[in-house]
Order: C-alpha cells, then sequence, then structure tokens
C-alpha cells in the first residue's frame, strides 16, 4: 500500500485545498462511508488516535488513506494511536515517510511485513516520546514565586511518552539531562512534575512539598491542595539529605509504588533499618512490622508507620541503655 499527495505536503492553506478537491483529505460522512460505519463512531475514532483530522479553512478533514486494507488496516490504526501526540500535520509527514526515518519507503509500505511492521513500531514509539517532555525539578524552599525564580537543587528532563502515567514518566525521566547541586534541604523543598509541549507549553502535574523530619531519617510529604494530605517517608540509613538527587529518586520511586498506601518492599524496609532481609520477615512474624494488607498477589510490603515506629522505639531503647551505662559508671 503506498500513497502520497499530488500537491506535496498539505502544509499550506492552498495545498490543503487542493487536497481536499482531490479528495486526499475527506469529511467524517466521507471517511463514515469509506469505512461503511456509522458517523458517530468515526468522530470517536480520533479521540482514540486511530484516525486524526487536519483542519481546513475551520473545517475539518481526514487522509483518506487512513481508509486502509482491512489486511493492515488494524496496523496502521495501531501506529496511529502510537504517534497521536505529534501534531496532525506532523502524524501525516510521519506516515508518508516525509519525516526523518531509519528507512527509504513510505512507512505505509512497511505495515504488510511483520519484521518491518515491527521496526516501524519501535521507531514510532520513539519518535512520539520526542513531542512531550517531563520535567523533573526540585526546589529550595516552598511557594509558588520560588519555582520560577531561584536555581533548582535538582533537574532532569526526558523525553517520555506522555502516555505513561505522570509518576512513572517522572521516574523514566531521572537519568537523563541531569543537573543537581549537593545543598542542604533547608526547612523544605518543592518538587514539581511538569509537562513540556510545543509549541512551548507547560503544565504542572504534581507538586509535593517535602520537610526534613526525625532528625533526617525520615520526610514528611505533602500532597493535594495546601499540602493537606501528609505522610512520612522512612529515608534508607545510608541515604544522605543533603543530595538532592537521591532525595529525589526516593520520593520519585515511592510515588511511582502508589506512595503511602503501597508501603515499601521487604528490601527497602532492611535498606531502611539497616538489617538484612530475613530480619524484616521475622519482624514481620513477630508482629513488630505491620504487613501492607491488600498487596493483590504480591510480593509482601510493609506499611510506613510502623518502619518509622519501630526505628523510633528501637532509637529510644538505645539512648535507654546508654543512660544506663553512664548510671553505672
Amino acid at each position: 500500500m503506498s500513497s502520497s499527495y499530488s500537491h506535496g505536503m498539505p502544509t499550506t492553506a492552498e495545498a490543503k485545498r487542493d487536497a481536499v478537491r482531490l479528495e486526499e483529505l475527506v469529511t467524517l460522512d466521507e471517511m463514515s462511508s469509506l469505512l461503511r460505519c456509522p458517523r458517530p463512531q468515526v468522530e470517536a475514532l480520533p479521540d482514540r488516535g486511530r484516525l486524526f483530522t487536519i483542519d481546513v479553512d475551520d473545517s475539518r478533514y481526514i487522509p483518506a488513506f487512513l481508509n486502509a486494507e482491512t489486511t493492515v488496516r488494524a496496523r496502521l490504526w495501531d501506529i496511529c494511536e502510537i504517534i497521536q501526540p505529534a501534531a496532525p500535520e506532523s502524524r501525516l509527514e510521519f506516515l508518508l515517510g516525509i519525516a526523518e526515518a531509519p528507512w527509504d519507503r513510505n512507512a505505509l509500505d512497511l505495515l504488510a511485513d511483520e519484521q518491518a511492521y515491527r521496526r516501524l513500531r519501535a521507531f514510532a514509539r520513539a519518535w512520539a516520546s520526542k513531542w512531550s517532555r517531563t520535567l523533573v525539578t526540585l526546589f529550595d524552599g516552598k511557594g509558588e514565586a520560588v519555582r520560577w525564580e531561584a536555581p533548582p537543587l535538582f533537574e532532569a528532563i526526558g523525553e517520555v511518552d506522555p502516555r505513561y502515567p505522570v509518576w512513572s514518566r517522572a521516574n523514566r525521566a531521572l537519568g537523563h539531562n541531569e543537573f543537581w547541586r549537593k545543598q542542604a534541604l533547608i526547612g523544605c523543598a518543592t518538587l514539581l512534575i511538569c509537562r513540556d509541549d510545543p509549541p512551548g507549553r507547560r503544565t504542572i502535574e504534581k507538586r509535593l512539598v517535602l520537610t526534613i523530619a526525625d532528625s533526617g531519617t525520615s520526610l514528611f510529604i505533602g500532597t493535594g491542595a495546601d499540602e493537606q494530605q501528609t505522610f512520612l517517608l522512612p529515608l534508607p540509613c545510608t541515604s544522605d539529605v543533603h543530595d538532592a538527587s537521591q532525595i529525589v529518586r526516593i520520593v520519585v520511586r515511592q510515588m511511582e509504588r502508589g506512595g503511602e498506601a503501597a508501603g515499601v518492599s521487604v528490601r527497602a524496609a532492611a535498606q531502611i533499618l539497616g538489617c538484612g532481609s530475613n530480619t524484616v520477615h521475622e519482624l514481620l512474624l513477630d508482629r513488630r512490622l505491620a504487613p501492607v494488607s491488600a498487596t493483590h498477589g504480591k510480593k509482601p510490603a510493609v506499611t510506613l508507620a510502623s518502619i518509622r515506629a519501630y526505628r523510633m522505639a528501637a532509637v529510644a531503647q538505645a539512648h535507654r541503655e546508654k543512660a544506663s551505662v553512664a548510671q553505672l559508671q
């Protein structure tokens, strides 16, 4: 299957009108007839990414070649869903092979061959991710103005498919284009997860306020409006609260897990308590640590509250023993 536009890419208003006249761009009603399905179903397809529309004189038109032969239509629409983050004209360029690609054929001609289709699909995913960037930024302090005026303690920028969940995208962005300063988190810090979409549109998707607690062994994490929802996240015993990069990684990965409700894995609990995984299992059996109640068949997890309580009790016991030794001396 191949497709080409008689007057080149319809980027100008006149070229788009020519494409409409030559029936290379068709109306929703015309596409409905071509696909032999009701118009309401066709109108829903662009929202799902399977079709896309090009605006011509304030009217919406669909590239006619998206009515592909039934043998390859599912594959074509699958590619369309993958490249949905891009602008419609850019999607058209991609499918017609005009956009930069590692092949010298029209992308549509690759659909019939299994191996070529798989390569096309992989390249489409990589290409689509470039249309959205996820920014993970940590600022010293709290407030709306600080995020724009103060230099960040940490920043990472990654090109990640915007259809991934926010915290998954944030975690994937870590390790890409990173910048950080080794500096104490004085008082509190603000973590922002932002999404950049062309043309220069930035959206703040998540905002957390992080406050050092328990003499640097835990973090208060404030979420929701005005940080009304908070929880304590115990930190690994080897962590450094002066290392912004390390703190961001711990917080982002915990939020990706599910925040407070998800607890931490047995291995992470061992790192927090400075013991072995077997010891954590024993503490769970002795009910000195509490398991997360609903893990849905997954590996056992430990509640954050029970880890903090156990650690605080251990610290208090150590202080009592030290005081007893001092009295004996």
